[in-house]
């Protein structure tokens, strides 16, 4: 196939994630990203260039502060030289509903390059573009990066830069001769540390691949130059990003030490025991969550991590160290800390998305017959269409949202299940009355009696932080609401309502105040 048609068929997985994630933008609220925004306002009334926060560092606080680059541009030619006057209308657009979604697209379309970086890694290791948009599609239709990519938060910007790493790690170890990938990778690996601070092991790979192709013969001396300059380019640019770490320091040793006793002591609904059990918890959603809201698709795309895994060790593949170490570090350091964000884990996507693909095509590799591979490419096509229908579905439920909508869904579904018995709130109840159709006799009020299952909306049932564990998925039956965002990961979500239905049982178990 023609070169340019190669790197153009990218866009296919590319331009669904953007275009899913602008027809979601406008998702409602979301409780870190006025964080950024106060930041913003900080720096237009001090005009200081460092945000004087460092529980994040800066790239976020950058990428947000970049949204207001246009508005500069228009202030400036009108108001001329009066700087006042520049930064006070600055201040009126930084505070406007426009400005936030302008951000918000920002995040999105520099997380959107992830798809890119995996797409080219395979190629940039010897192996076939269909390998490449195998991942890129993996990764490109995905829910959970999806919904994330949308927020004004490092994760996803983080998610971005590891999978530039990875991909310029496999161009040093293909062009050694080319020092420019070294230094690229240096700064992509410190400009992750400068979204957030465990992306500081995105050295490492950066480190290995240095090693495996600029110190072959063993001259110590040469080998620590080279090591020195890596060094000493990753802490520039990490530097560059977040200026507040000299510039700063109190605050920033404050900030840094508030959030590492957050991780070791816990925080709510996403506390976790250190260990084995955060571990598990990693791998379920690693598991049955990450490539396909639906848990068999999951599932089956996450046994061909472990084939991609195998085929990358057995083959002897020149990048697989590079593919392996990161996503093992950063998990087995997340597993010992005591809060589990799932939105922690997205920098890991890219490398699994990579590792998937390997094991797509070593399976579809040793397919005897030319019917079965056929068939093989046919099945993953089928299950990658399916989650690229999702987004899209998934953004309508944000763009057209609205409660009735929803409670009619929820009636719908109710009047399919006439031998289940639903006790609904009386929030929800009053909102069934104003439907043209009424509810089925199935749906009652709820009261003291007992009934197969309880309805109610996120709020009512979740009026004190850890009301509804994090982390464990499959509590509610069924959700009904916009699809912005995985309840059962973030189930203290402070956005939109979402109707939750629930086992009478199981929300007496919990300890819900709307069936006390």
């Amino acid at each position: 196939m023609h070169s340019r048609l190669v790197y153009a068929i990218v866009l296919a997985p590319l331009l669904v994630f953007i275009a899913t994630g602008v027809l979601g933008i406008d998702f409602g609220y979301h409780w870190d990203e006025q964080f950024q925004f106060n930041l913003v306002q900080q720096t237009l009334k001090s005009w200081l260039l460092i945000p004087g926060w460092y529980q994040y560092p800066s790239v976020s606080y950058g990428l947000t502060l970049s949204g207001l680059l246009p508005h500069l541009l228009i202030a400036a030619r009108v108001a001329g030289s009066d700087w006042h006057l520049v930064m006070e209308h600055l201040q009126l657009v930084a505070a406007t509903p426009a400005y936030h979604l302008q951000v918000r697209v920002i995040f999105l379309l520099v997380s959107s390059l992830t798809i890119v970086w995996v797409f080219l890694q395979p190629l940039a290791a010897g192996r076939r573009w269909l390998e490449g948009l195998a991942a890129a599609c993996l990764l490109g239709f995905s829910w959970e990066a999806a919904y994330h990519a949308r927020w004004i938060a490092p994760d996803a910007v983080l998610m971005q830069f590891g999978a530039l790493v990875v991909l310029l790690c496999t161009l040093i170890l293909r062009q050694p001769e080319r020092r420019f990938w070294m230094v690229a990778a240096a700064a992509a690996a410190g400009l992750g540390t400068g979204t957030k601070y465990p992306g500081g092991l995105l050295l490492v790979p950066v480190l290995i691949a240095t090693c495996q192709s600029h110190c072959a013969k063993r001259d110590l001396k040469r080998t620590a130059w080279i090591f020195l300059q890596v060094l000493l380019v990753f802490t520039a640019a990490y530097l560059v990003s977040t200026p507040g770490t000299l510039l700063d320091p109190i605050r920033f040793s404050k900030d840094i030490l508030y959030e590492m006793g957050h991780y070791q002591t816990g925080k709510f609904d996403q506390s976790v025991a250190p260990g084995a059990a955060h571990l598990g918890l990693i791998l379920t959603y690693l598991a049955r969550v990450i490539f396909s809201p639906y848990q068999a698709i999951a599932l089956f795309l996450f046994i061909l991590i472990l084939a991609g895994i195998y085929a990358l060790i057995r083959q002897r593949q020149p990048d697989t160290a590079v593919v392996l170490v990161f996503p093992a570090l950063y998990l087995a350091y997340f597993c010992m800390q005591s809060v589990m964000a799932a939105r922690n884990l997205l920098v890991t996507f890219p490398f699994l998305a990579i590792l998937a693909a390997r094991g797509i095509f070593f399976v579809y590799e040793r397919l005897p017959q030319r019917i079965m591979r056929q068939a093989w490419a046919g099945l993953l096509a089928v299950l990658l269409l399916i989650n690229a229908a999702w987004l899209f579905s998934a953004a309508g439920t944000i763009r057209f949202r609205s409660p009735q909508r929803f409670l009619d869904e929820f009636r719908i579904y109710a009047a399919q299940h006439p031998g289940t018995s639903y006790s609904v709130s009386p929030k929800i109840w009053q909102g069934l009355q104003t439907l043209p159709t009424p509810p089925p006799a199935n749906v009652v009020p709820l009261d003291k009696s007992e009934t197969d299952r309880v309805v109610f909306y996120t709020t009512e049932g979740m009026q004190r932080p850890g009301d509804w564990p994090a982390n464990q998925p499959g509590l509610a039956e069924q959700t009904f609401g916009s699809q912005e965002v995985n309840l059962d990961y973030y189930p203290l979500w402070a956005g939109d309502d979402h109707i939750l239905v629930m086992s009478y049982q199981k929300a007496r178990q919990l300890g819900f105040s709307i069936v006390k």
